[in-house]
């Protein structure tokens, strides 16, 4: 389990007075956890790279258009929520909960998304899908901490203001341990520079303020990139 020091990136620290006690503990916990201060990566190679998803951290997965960023998001959701055990809150906006959904189930289920939204699944692909999620179902009714909520943001205005309060409601009320964000851009409707930098910066103070990691997905521009 991950040891979550109740510090924020914006406390002062007195070194000497916690050093001694903090660095022990974290020395225990990189051993345990195999070199890990957060949750670890679905993927060895960013294991190995990284000491993991760490709280107060934002992670952006930028590319273009169909070049499957939200399928890698729903796979380190999923890991997270199934492997990781994580109190999971999901943001979208470009797809539907209901399209997210299905995307995750079939991911948790380790079963094809296009034989599913085909109806082409074999009896034991089915039998394995719906084992997997009542598993889950079970999990939760034994109230076990791990949860996950889908939740649809509305259209971002010019600035992101009144996306990121209804964002912060949502979390007050689910208390997140992680919080993951489908097409973040759309949390505003301006695509200049400045406003998408401003919308990074309130992204990283959510993370910060909340106390748990934020990974996003963002897609690029073409016009931006000329």
């Amino acid at each position: 389990e991950i040891s979550r020091e109740s510090v924020s990136l914006h406390d002062d620290i007195d070194f000497g007075a916690t050093a001694f006690d903090a660095i022990r503990q974290e020395v225990r916990t990189l051993k345990e956890a195999g070199g890990m201060l957060g949750y670890p990566w679905p993927w060895d190679i960013l294991n190995d790279a990284t000491p993991g998803i760490e709280d107060e951290s934002l992670y952006i997965f930028y590319g273009r258009p169909k070049s499957r960023k939200t399928w890698t998001l729903m796979a380190i959701t999923a890991h997270l929520y199934v492997k990781c055990g994580a109190r999971v809150l999901v943001w979208c906006r470009e797809m539907s909960p209901l399209q997210l959904r299905r995307r995750l189930a079939c991911t948790i289920g380790q079963v094809s998304y296009g034989r599913y939204t085909k109806g082409l699944m074999h009896e034991e692909e089915e039998d394995d899908l719906l084992d997997a999620l009542a598993d889950l179902e079970g999990a939760e009714a034994r109230g076990d901490e791990s949860r996950m909520l889908i939740t649809r943001g509305s259209q971002g205005g010019d600035n992101a203001s009144k996306s990121f309060m209804e964002l912060q409601a949502k979390a007050d009320e689910f208390r997140p341990t992680v919080i993951i964000m489908d097409s973040a851009y759309h949390m505003q409707s301006s695509t200049k520079w400045r406003d998408i930098a401003e919308l990074t910066r309130g992204l990283k103070n959510l993370a910060v303020n909340l106390k748990v990691p934020v990974l996003c997905t963002w897609q690029a521009n073409r016009e931006g990139e000329k």
